[in-house]
């Protein structure tokens, strides 16, 4: 069983082996050593608390590989939420962690944008229904998350899920400006007290709704859900596993893509949730579509850049992190790129991007609804 390495013996006990550096996407761009898993757990070991190895405990997107190769099991993202922890309280974080914390709290979102806009992407549909999806009970609500709904870069994504939901028949509604943050964002900073207020008024509107099950189209507000908000009566589903069971059950007819995909697995559904099939079976339920997998994936995965608040922390490095990937990637030579995440997408498009290439990114959502359009056109 993982253990959270807490006592000096604990820390002895680390094999300095470099495993978890070998794997660490933010070491592979920064190079320090402090930066490193290694680096970090020796700096814990000895007790230090000054500025500079506080910050260095955020040179990391908590991606989870170290933990996936450590030798003698230590559960090191756990210990890094730690960390982080014990900077808040000593006032050691860097300067974006105060930042965040005041704009969740005003905003109720990370993007510091009204939270009554939560739902404008929904005015950018012309199918878009007269109560834009808003409805005041329904047995599934779609919880869509920060990113998906302020990031015009993967607006598609809540577009396309909800037509994929609607041609299935499913009764489903947005809370719209009474979604809040999830909290995920704050946890990670090291600001778990912050996200209790958030918790409870999603928890709120959750019971008024009277949904029996919540959807997730960003796996980091599904883990948000799944470990911290005590739900045990409501069924907590990415959008891959909803989706999957809809197909499987006849509710989605999917057309034919003649499309070579490689499909990259997000840190927080695949290490995290454990969702590696469904998104898997998805793909292999649109007729025509060739899933090219990655040299790293399941377990493996390799992070986008955009996890665990490094992209606030260090952008520049962040897009680094997904040019590494993006090399991956193209490796594969494929026609497009799949993924299950907006922050991945959004990651994925500008490592992309850096490379000179031109390769489309689509979250799953995105590429079921191609195979609706362009198999109703071909029919």
């Amino acid at each position: 069983m993982p253990r959270v390495p807490s006592s000096a013996s604990d820390f002895a006990a680390c094999a300095r082996c470099g495993y978890c550096n070998a794997v660490c996407p933010t070491y592979a761009v920064l190079g320090w050593e402090s930066s490193s898993p290694r680096g970090r757990l020796r700096s814990a070991a000895e007790g230090r608390r000054d500025l500079g190895a506080a910050g260095r405990r955020y040179d990391c997107t908590l991606c989870g590989r170290c933990a996936q190769v450590c030798p003698v099991d230590y559960d090191l993202p756990a210990l890094w939420h730690h960390l982080r922890g014990k900077a808040v309280e000593a006032a050691t974080a860097p300067p974006f962690v105060e930042r965040l914390a005041r704009t969740v709290d005003a905003a109720k979102n990370v993007f510091d944008l009204p939270n009554d806009e939560r739902a404008e992407w929904v005015a950018f549909m012309t199918d878009a229904p007269a109560d834009a999806f808003t409805r005041p009970r329904a047995e599934v609500l779609y919880y869509v998350g920060c990113v998906s709904s302020f990031s015009p870069a993967v607006q598609g994504i809540p577009q396309d899920f909800a037509r994929l939901l609607t041609a299935a028949g499913v009764d489903f509604t947005l809370a719209g400006g009474e979604e809040w943050c999830c909290g995920f964002p704050l946890r990670v900073a090291g600001l778990a007290p912050q996200t209790e207020a958030l918790r409870r008024h999603n928890l709120e509107r959750l019971a008024a709704i009277g949904a029996q099950r919540v959807v997730f189209t960003c796996p980091s507000c599904l883990r948000e859900w799944r470990e911290h908000y005590g739900v045990t009566q409501v069924e907590l589903l990415s959008a891959a596993e909803f989706l999957d069971a809809l197909v499987r059950e006849g509710r989605l007819a999917l057309g034919p893509l003649n499309l070579s995909v490689t499909y990259h697995d997000p840190c927080d559904l695949g290490r995290g949730c454990g969702v590696f099939e469904a998104p898997r079976r998805l793909l292999a339920a649109v007729p025509g579509l060739k899933l090219r997998e990655l040299p790293e994936h399941h377990l493996d995965g390799v992070c986008c850049g955009g996890g665990g608040d490094f992209e606030m922390r260090d952008a520049a490095a962040a897009g680094e992190v997904a040019a590494g990937l993006a090399r991956m990637v193209r490796e594969t030579a494929p026609q497009a790129v799949a993924t299950a995440c907006p922050q991945c997408q959004r990651m994925l498009q500008e490592g992309l991007h850096r490379l000179g290439e031109e390769l489309p990114v689509w979250d799953l959502a995105q590429i079921l609804q191609r195979s609706r359009q362009e198999g109703s056109s071909n029919g």
